[in-house]
């Protein structure tokens, strides 16, 4: 089935002659840049960066709800040992990600120092 998938993925990468590499660069700013950021840029209700988070957020979600059950069901009560130590482990990089947030600012001054071309 692997086989199968990836070899899908590179059937239609070259078939489409690399289109989502070519556009990755316009992807990325059209939707995590500052602009896309707020609602005044055209004409709907939601920005560009909301619909890509909400959609990110409903994928993973309803995976991680759709996985617990198919692996309750299909594993039985040893696939509910493997979901607890994946919850123990989410939460171990929970104090790494409070650190990350917290010197986010001091990153950012460090980074625009080594890198001048670099604006805000």
């Amino acid at each position: 089935m692997l086989i199968l998938l990836v070899g899908t993925g590179i059937f239609l990468t070259v078939r489409t002659r690399f289109l989502t590499w070519r556009n990755l660069g316009y992807a990325l700013k059209s939707t995590l840049s500052k602009e896309a950021r707020t609602k005044s840029r055209g004409q709907g209700d939601v920005s560009p960066f909301s619909a890509l988070t909400t959609s990110l957020a409903a994928t993973i979600g309803t995976g991680n709800i759709v996985g617990v059950a198919t692996a309750m069901v299909s594993g039985g009560p040893g696939a509910l040992v493997w979901n607890f130590s994946d919850i123990a482990n989410a939460l171990m990089a929970i104090p790494n990600l409070i650190c990350m947030l917290l010197l986010s600012g001091e990153i950012a001054k460090d980074v625009k120092e080594f890198q001048p071309e670099i604006k805000k």
